[in-house]
């Protein structure tokens, strides 16, 4: 019975302790941070995504039809259009 009325009080106090710091100024801005952060990252994976699509759907076939017969558009005008070289 002892222990146990112990181990109701510890976790009685934690319960308090967290829940003043769930409420603290600290807390708050920490999950303001991590709002920002997952933010960004979910902004620089779609950035990745749609460079992988421009890419794969237009500085890939624009540079193989370059290199045909017949090109519609020549290699310089590939390279002008993308100036950062992939």
């Amino acid at each position: 019975v002892q222990s146990f009325l112990r181990g109701w009080l510890c976790r009685r106090k934690w319960k308090t302790i967290i829940q003043d710091y769930i409420r603290s100024p600290h807390a708050e801005s920490m999950r303001k941070r991590n709002q920002v952060v997952f933010s960004m990252l979910e902004a620089e994976a779609e950035y990745v995504q749609q460079l992988h699509i421009l890419v794969n759907c237009f500085l890939r076939p624009l540079r193989m039809a370059a290199s045909s017969k017949k090109p519609p558009i020549g290699h310089d005008d590939v390279s002008s259009i993308f100036l950062n070289r992939y």
